[in-house]
């Protein structure tokens, strides 16, 4: 009974700190920023779409999401959906 409490409080702190999508690591994201800042900052986008040097990628799903334009390797414009 033990081992299957621990397992259980493991996967419970892994899901519960797993998100970096938050509104105070949103509030840290500067247009400039490069690819890697964004990402140690809010995590791995969930999606990423490449065109004429510019990428768009996005973190979170419907509920709630982070947009970011990059031009190059560098942050141009961000916008938040429903972020707390």
């Amino acid at each position: 009974m033990t081992m299957r409490w621990m397992v259980a409080v493991i996967i419970v702190l892994m899901v519960a700190g797993c998100s970096k999508l938050t509104m105070k690591n949103y509030n840290k994201l500067k247009a400039g920023m490069n690819y890697n800042e964004v990402v140690n900052t809010i995590g791995s986008p969930d999606k990423c779409s490449d065109m004429l040097g510019m990428r768009n990628c996005v973190w979170g799903d419907e509920k709630s999401s982070v947009t970011i334009t990059f031009a190059g390797d560098r942050v141009l414009v961000f916008s938040a959906n429903n972020i707390h």
